[in-house]
């Protein structure tokens, strides 16, 4: 009700002044200027508004500087995204006026729309800055980053830039797509507007065609750089491929794919070639063809090539011995797992088992083998503490994790549960601000059995339970 209230308050004081304006024919542009600034000030109240709890609560936990860190790096992303945007599109849509016909460029429907254009674009522009933000963790750990001590077998670069760099210079190539592929819809839509008005006036249109694929192909220059950058990131995103036996380059991944995405990057070349000759040529059926053919050419090698062939590499070749062919991949992915998990200076001690009767000799001298002995199954005990600790519709016990803990100096094997909270369950008149950020947040709450613990009833032998913050030990 508050928010529809400062709306409304702005929408008279911002908006009506135009609107009398408009009614009554008096000049309008101060009025559009002041409604901008009334916009620009509604945006930066909300944004403090939702900006100020968080700033509190930061400073509660003491990491008010974690907020500002990352709220300056959401902020930078934003003005370059946005920025980046404008320029792009502007310049595109200014393009499109250069060289127009003299009778065109007078009409009142051209200069409305592209008037309509700019603004458009600016508006698309900061809904892409706006998307940007989600740029912010990847950059701050690109720009943090510290080397690891391993390079990966495929192409030997170190293991940090598929981990921290990688990963930004997809998302970056990701935005440009987008703002290529917008780029191209404004274009095509205002060299349109002006082939129907040039129809409508009887006007020479041959001159807007060769200007419009001219454009074109200089836009298909563009996305044909940006779309070989995305293939060599492909290439080297194939060390988390998920199509061979193991997650991670496999067997197809080597000896096809990388040879297939590197011919793919030559035929980009041609591409780019074919997209600057249809540029620069001045006949108008030259510059289609060209264009034309840039474009087959590199639709048709990206779904015959780079789709068929190494499918019927892994079904034909790998899939059949796929061990032999799968096993230094395999061995790869074993190396880097224990690499990743400070495994690899583990010490091998052989636990020969023997074939004797088992003796109350024997089960006296492994006491504490037989006293950590598992009987519970965690699916049915996560089942059963659910219903007996949740206690509201909107506890969970999502998982249950087999621990060992020292207990009264003894090693002791546990299943562990701990309580999270569903705010999605709570009931609509719970779904308030205050409940869902200060009061509605935390589970608080955790339940630990011993693996061979029961009761008289049957039931797991709770020895633990922690909630809201107070721990309630049983012997």
């Amino acid at each position: 009700m508050l928010n529809f209230l400062i709306f409304f308050v702005f929408l008279v004081v911002f908006g009506l002044p135009l609107g009398l304006a408009i009614r009554n024919k008096h000049p309008q542009k101060g009025k559009i200027i002041w409604l901008a600034l009334g916009v620009l000030l509604y945006i930066a109240l909300q944004i403090s508004v939702s900006m100020y709890p968080d700033i509190l609560w930061f400073e509660e936990l003491g990491q008010v500087a974690v907020y500002w860190i990352v709220f300056w790096a959401k902020l930078k992303w934003f003005a370059l995204g946005t920025l980046a945007a404008i320029i792009f599109f502007g310049i595109n849509i200014w393009a499109t006026r250069t060289h127009i016909n003299p009778g065109l460029r007078k009409s009142q429907d051209i200069r409305f729309t592209y008037r309509g254009a700019y603004l458009i674009a600016i508006i698309i522009a900061l809904i892409i800055g706006s998307a940007s933000t989600v740029f912010w963790d990847k950059y701050l750990l690109y720009s943090r980053q510290g080397p690891f001590p391993d390079m990966d077998p495929i192409f030997n670069k170190n293991v940090a830039f598929y981990i921290f760099t990688l990963p930004l210079l997809k998302m970056i190539a990701n935005y440009w797509w987008g703002v290529i592929l917008l780029s191209l819809a404004f274009v095509i839509s205002l060299y349109g507007l002006q082939f129907i008005k040039a129809r409508n006036l009887a006007m020479d249109r041959k001159d807007i065609l060769n200007r419009a694929i001219t454009h074109l192909s200089l836009l298909g220059l563009v996305l044909v750089v940006n779309l070989m950058l995305t293939v060599k990131f492909w290439t080297w995103d194939l060390l988390h491929s998920t199509r061979g036996a193991v997650i991670g380059a496999g067997a197809t991944d080597v000896n096809v794919q990388i040879g297939v995405n590197n011919a793919f990057l030559v035929i980009l070349i041609i591409c780019a070639a074919l997209f600057v000759i249809s540029a620069i040529a001045r006949n108008l059926k030259l510059t289609a063809r060209f264009a034309a053919s840039a474009v087959i050419i590199g639709a048709a090698y990206l779904i015959l090539a780079m789709g068929i062939w190494p499918a019927i590499y892994q079904h034909f070749w790998v899939s059949p011995n796929e061990l032999d062919y799968e096993r230094p991949f395999i061995q790869h992915n074993i190396e880097f797992t224990r690499k990743a998990y400070g495994l690899t200076n583990v010490t091998v001690k052989p636990f020969p088992v023997s074939d004797s009767p088992l003796t109350s000799r024997s089960i006296s001298e492994n006491q504490n083998t037989i006293n950590a002995i598992r009987i519970w199954d965690w699916r049915p005990l996560d089942a059963t503490i659910q219903n007996t600790q949740g206690f509201r519709t909107y506890y969970r016990f999502a998982d249950v994790d087999i621990l060992r803990y020292r207990l009264k100096g003894k090693l002791t094997q546990v299943m562990a549960s701990v309580r999270e909270l569903d705010q999605e369950q709570l009931s609509v008149k719970s779904q308030t601000w205050q409940n869902r950020r200060f009061v509605y947040t935390h589970g608080y709450g955790a339940c630990v059995t011993p693996v061979n613990g029961f009761t008289s009833e049957g039931r797991q032998h709770t020895f633990l339970k922690i909630f809201r913050r107070s721990a309630n030990i049983q012997s």
